[in-house]
């Protein structure tokens, strides 16, 4: 996302929110039905073990006496993402102050967009409600019904080409969460990205293998190799962060033959929530440890959070050091000489020693901030191998009014005493420490310490603006520092917002880093680097188009990375990059094929008159749209396919152009119920007067006279759910179909997510059939077939050939992925998925053999609230498939954001749940 987070709504992994738990999911030991295509019977988990101690309760007991004293003239003045406002601005993809909408700053719209769409009317999502979506979407066809099917084809962008990072072009692919270094062979690394699975390569980055395509969480926070046996590998799923649209996990996969098969562990202890770090005892490969923590939003208070022990591979766990209604642990390392003794960070309380390998904790004070009188949010930690008595703590402190940001801390007596070390006078995380922080130290030079965040925004305009200090070193133990990203050349730059840093021990010169662009490696220790985004195919897309008249031109929009196209149908999986800011959603003019259109985030519209000759930032064409409307993160757009220059785009209204984009009128009222926005809008193909729109709290209106007057069609069965889309028949305006997002066991009575109206809206028919309660994202109709749709879900796609009747998995070869725009090439033979995590997906229907038959139910997908839970253990044939995630939004949650994009935790004192902010 080269720029400072923008701010909007939903999709901000903002967000001082954390919503409101259900406290219904009880665990209880009991089988479930085994799992569809597994290659052993389900078994049943055993229940976690509550015999460790609690947060509170060992923070009860610390001596504060010689705690750390704030003095603000020690803390950095110059902070990651200072920039100046006017052309810059632009430039970074930012919005004026009048644009920002949703909480505070408005950060929190893009939390918003991706997990408000999802909760509402509620404002939590089922715990591991996507393990049983999963099982429940496989479950529906047979292995060998799906390999009957067309298969799909991954078409780019993998990476993305040249997209400016400051002033430099670079090649970008999604987020990386996680990354693990073979422990004998440095060109064997394993990568974990935020909605793309786990990916291998064996070449040094020359070229990926994605590994867990078709495992039930995409949503990668953890990797760890057993160095005892480098064939088993730990791969922690769910983001472990508080930004808002980082999705969660269904516990951790373990493959024990190098990425070939997997098998997933602790359901019951980590499904629903997120996996932050794994950690392998080095002298015992059966002893494992692994902390758990929020992932985006809070998830149910069951189970507990924090620092959990496995003695049998991964098999049972215990906990060992846990909090209840809390952001959870955030860090372990563990003492390589003596592995008896660990050290966990953990959201609002500051660091925890254990000396008997985890049966006891101290939580430590010599030095370190007290959090009964400082805000403590997220805390990393680094261990130096060198001098394991070394040990690094970044915490990100708050106080109010003064300072946002990191403080680190070094120990060299194992924690018995801390001192503050300076930082050169440079808050590398600023205010987003709960997102973008990361520490590490070298593994032969405890005075060698890497820190990673946001970026260092500079610049007057365009022509100088530059992103450093996106990673610093410093050899020395803090006295002086080094820009490892001055953004001076391509080799000298790197995408904002790091993740993970790893070192390869063997040969300490190399050094790779994830972050929001993907994937870099440094062969002599960071002066430059190595873009190893060489083929992931891991963007996490918002909307894009297909040209109906040359469907080998594809562009869209992605979160974080701008927009991209493809003038090749993905021939050459590389895509070229263009604009800056997010993407948003995207449209091809139907009269015009080389005018192009897109949306970043806010109320915005740009044009592209040069289609994919030019490169460069699109122009807004925002004239007439109220910026103080409110509206989603990203807007819905659509165009009047009878009208020449007639577009639309929604607000908490709709408004409407005659001019491409010149000028704006409102044609609409406030079509919500009042705490919504506009979601979908679409225009009947053959009637140009008729205009559905769909909104975020559940409501259907139409005009029929171009928007003149509106009709709302909102009725039973129609649930009070987020609209995802709308479809209108081509030759009819009164057949209109619309797909809702969400869980039907968030509204009782209400079931469903696809429905039909063949009379304009006057009534409604439920045409879900024998879909699972998937959150249903997008839809397309086939024009060569009457009773032919596709729907894009969290879980992949569903084709019905009966009209709603029955419904299968239509995944062969796609990821179980969240899809989150589907569309047709003109002659509607060739069918194209958005996804967000895993890029872009072409299947070619004409290769359609005769339908296979469904499974007759595939409903309930998780438990209604106040069943048991039991997640099996769940063990698969690698293949390349799934995972989910997509953003729009409902009602903004509540409370104040900082400065940047991601949400950042709010804690206090130990007891209660620290609260999450905003990042950029």
């Amino acid at each position: 996302m080269h720029r400072t987070r923008h701010f909007g709504h939903p999709k901000t992994r903002s967000g001082a929110l954390i919503y409101s738990v259900l406290l219904v999911l009880a665990l209880l030991a009991g089988c479930t039905p085994a799992p569809p295509g597994g290659s052993l019977p389900a078994q049943p988990l055993p229940p976690v073990l509550s015999s460790g101690q609690t947060t509170a309760a060992v923070a009860a007991a610390a001596t504060w006496a010689d705690s750390w004293q704030l003095d603000i003239t020690t803390l950095p003045t110059e902070s990651a993402g200072k920039h100046t406002i006017g052309e810059l601005t632009k430039a970074i993809g930012r919005p004026p102050t009048t644009e920002l909408e949703g909480l505070g700053d408005g950060p929190l719209k893009r939390t918003n967009f991706f997990a408000a769409q999802r909760a509402y009317p509620l404002e939590t999502l089922p715990r591991a409600g996507f393990v049983h979506l999963y099982e429940a979407t496989n479950r529906m066809i047979s292995a060998r019904d799906m390999a009957a099917l067309p298969q799909w084809q991954s078409i780019g962008p993998a990476p993305m080409r040249n997209s400016m990072m400051g002033s430099q072009p670079v090649d970008v692919s999604g987020r990386v969460r996680a990354l693990a270094i073979h422990p004998t062979d440095g060109d064997t690394v394993y990568l974990g990205a935020a909605q793309g699975g786990v990916w291998k390569t064996t070449n040094g980055g020359a070229s990926w293998t994605p590994l867990t395509d078709n495992q039930p969480a995409l949503a990668i926070g953890a990797l760890a190799i057993d160095p005892a046996n480098p064939n088993v590998v730990y791969a922690g799923t769910g983001e472990p962060t508080l930004g808002l649209d980082n999705y969660y996990g269904a516990g951790i996969l373990k493959t024990t033959d190098g990425g070939q098969t997997w098998t997933l562990l602790g359901g019951n202890v980590f499904g629903g929530i997120a996996v932050a770090e794994i950690v392998i005892d080095p002298q015992n490969s059966n002893l494992i440890y692994a902390t758990s923590a929020v992932s985006g939003v809070a998830g149910p208070a069951s189970p507990p959070r924090g620092i959990f022990r496995s003695q049998n591979g991964g098999q049972s766990w215990e906990a060992v050091l846990t909090c209840q209604d809390c952001n959870g642990a955030t860090d372990l390392v563990i003492n390589p000489a003596t592995p008896s003794t660990l050290y966990a960070a953990f959201y609002g309380y500051g660091v925890f020693r254990s000396t008997d390998g985890g049966d006891n904790w101290a939580l430590l004070a010599g030095g370190l901030p007290n959090p009964q009188q400082i805000q403590v949010g997220r805390v990393r930690l680094a261990l130096s191998t060198a001098n394991p008595q070394t040990v690094y703590a970044s915490f990100h402190l708050m106080v109010p009014n003064q300072y946002d940001g990191a403080v680190v801390f070094r120990t060299d007596n194992g924690g018995a005493n801390w001192t503050q070390v300076s930082t050169g006078n440079y808050n590398f995380c600023g205010s987003q420490c709960w997102y973008s922080h990361v520490i590490a130290t070298h593994p032969q030079n405890a005075n060698t310490l890497f820190l990673g965040g946001m970026a260092d925004y500079v610049g007057e305009s365009l022509a100088d603006f530059r992103i450093l200090r996106v990673v610093v070193r410093t050899n020395d133990g803090g006295a002086t520092w080094s820009d490892l990203s001055p953004n001076s050349s391509p080799d000298r730059s790197l995408h904002p917002d790091m993740h993970a840093i790893a070192i390869d021990r063997n040969n300490p010169q190399v050094v790779w880093v994830g972050n929001d662009g993907g994937v870099w490696k440094s062969t002599n220790g960071g002066q430059t680097w190595q873009n190893r985004n060489t083929n992931l195919a891991t963007l996490q897309f918002t909307g894009f188009a297909v040209d109906p008249n040359n469907d080998n031109i594809v562009q869209g929009g992605m979160q974080d990375n701008n927009k991209a196209f493809t003038t090749n149908g993905g021939s050459t999986p590389a895509w070229t990059a263009a604009d800056r800011g997010d993407g948003g959603f995207a449209l091809i003019d139907p009269f015009n094929s080389n005018i192009w259109y897109g949306t970043r985030f806010g109320k915005t519209f740009q044009r592209n008159e040069q289609g994919p000759a030019f490169t460069g930032d699109w122009d807004f064409k925002v004239n007439g749209v109220n910026q103080q409307d409110p509206a989603l993160f990203y807007i819905p757009i659509a165009a009047n396919p009878q009208v020449q220059g007639a577009f639309y785009l929604g607000t908490n209204r709709v408004y409407r152009t005659l001019d491409r984009g010149d000028a704006w009128t409102p044609i609409s009222p406030d079509l919500s119920k009042g705490q919504g926005y506009v979601s979908a809008i679409t225009v009947a193909p053959s009637d140009g007067n008729v205009i559905y729109a769909g909104t975020s709290d559940g409501n259907i209106q139409v005009t029929r006279n171009g928007g003149g007057s509106w009709s709302n069609l909102t009725k039973a069965p129609l649930p009070n759910r987020f609209v995802s889309r709308l479809a209108v028949d081509r030759t009819n305006a009164d057949l209109v179909y619309a797909v809702f997002n969400g869980f039907a066991t968030h509204t009782p009575g209400q079931p469903g997510h696809v429905f039909r109206s063949s009379n304009g809206g006057q009534s409604w028919q439920d045409i879900s059939g024998n879909l699972p309660d998937v959150p249903t994202l997008s839809i397309i109709l086939d024009p060569n077939s009457a009773n032919t749709l596709y729907i894009g879900t969290d879980t992949g796609v569903f084709q019905t050939t009966s009209g709603g009747n029955s419904w299968i998995p239509f995944n062969n070869g796609l990821p179980s992925v969240a899809v989150v725009d589907l569309a047709l090439n003109g002659a509607g033979d060739k069918l194209f998925a958005a996804t967000h995590g895993r890029s872009i997906w072409r299947v070619n229907l004409s290769d359609s053999p005769a339908t296979p038959t469904a499974t007759p139910t595939a409903t309930g997908t998780g438990p209604a609230p106040g069943q048991a839970v039991n997640l099996p253990l769940i063990v698969r044939q690698q293949a390349a498939r799934h995972s989910p995630q997509r953003p729009p939004s409902i009602r903004p949650l509540q409370r104040p954001p900082p400065q940047r994009r991601r949400p950042p935790p709010a804690p206090m004192s130990p007891p209660t749940r620290p609260q999450p902010r905003p990042r950029r």
